[in-house]
């Protein structure tokens, strides 16, 4: 399976076009932003200065305002129109146009550095070790993030040429390559069952997780009726097809 795309301008172009219409389409990762916050618990409360890196549309930081009022929060995302959309509801945090591999803003400041549903559009190694850079010498990083599986059944369908998603050994192992300790670890599964093929594909590229517009245009007209075929007899089985997203859930503090 080919490595996910870390071209910047392409992912950011990809969610820019879609900013507006993110929100209708992401349930999925709106159930994860509320159990990543159970996840976190009480313990966010004390939080001083919080940093949000691919933080989309600001689901986390409205979630962080009521759970850490006191704190400071800075949103960073590649898409200035997702910031847009974050500044457009108020969400009381200070947006950065910046990619999570490289904020540019100060090291060791942030006791919580946060990220949800982002991890997969990243270069591991580079998101993680500027994660370390950012947090300080008591602070914690929390992740989530679709893993290795996620909408493999749709991937299928399209002859499996999706990108390669993180795997949870791989995260631990880069975390505790900059010395960070797992504290806390949960794996979830969420479904989306889909019975319109236009509306499973509508839905996947309102999340940016569809193929570049390079890809769609070299996708043929045969592969697509053959997706359609199969996604269609998959419902007429099963009265629905299944969209699987295996997220898993860290909180790690260094050792």
């Amino acid at each position: 399976m080919p490595k996910q795309t870390t071209d910047i301008d392409s992912i950011s172009q990809r969610f820019n076009a879609g900013a507006l219409r993110y929100d209708t389409y992401a349930q999925i990762q709106h159930q994860v932003v509320d159990d990543f916050s159970l996840f976190l618990g009480s313990s966010l409360k004390q939080a001083r200065q919080i940093i949000d890196l691919g933080c989309g549309t600001g689901g986390l930081l409205s979630k962080c305002c009521e759970l850490a009022d006191a704190a400071s929060l800075i949103g960073v995302d590649i898409s200035s129109s997702m910031l847009d959309e974050l500044v457009a509801r108020a969400v009381l945090a200070e947006p950065v146009l910046a990619s999570m591999e490289n904020t540019g803003l100060t090291s060791g400041v942030f006791d919580w550095v946060l990220s949800t549903s982002a991890l997969q559009w990243a270069d591991v190694e580079q998101a993680i070790a500027e994660m370390s850079r950012l947090c300080s010498s008591d602070g914690v990083i929390a992740i989530s993030w679709f893993s290795e599986s996620t909408l493999g059944a749709w991937r299928q369908l399209w002859g499996g040429e999706f990108f390669e998603l993180p795997s949870k050994p791989k995260v631990i192992k880069e975390l505790c390559r900059h010395g960070f300790q797992i504290r806390k670890s949960q794996s979830k599964l969420y479904l989306d069952q889909k019975t319109s093929f236009d509306h499973a594909v509508r839905s996947v590229n309102g999340i940016g997780a569809g193929k570049s517009s390079s890809q769609r245009r070299r996708i043929s007209r045969s592969q697509y009726d053959s997706a359609k075929n199969g996604f269609e007899l998959k419902v007429n089985q099963s009265g629905y097809f299944s969209m699987e997203y295996p997220t898993e859930f860290l909180l790690a503090s260094r050792s």
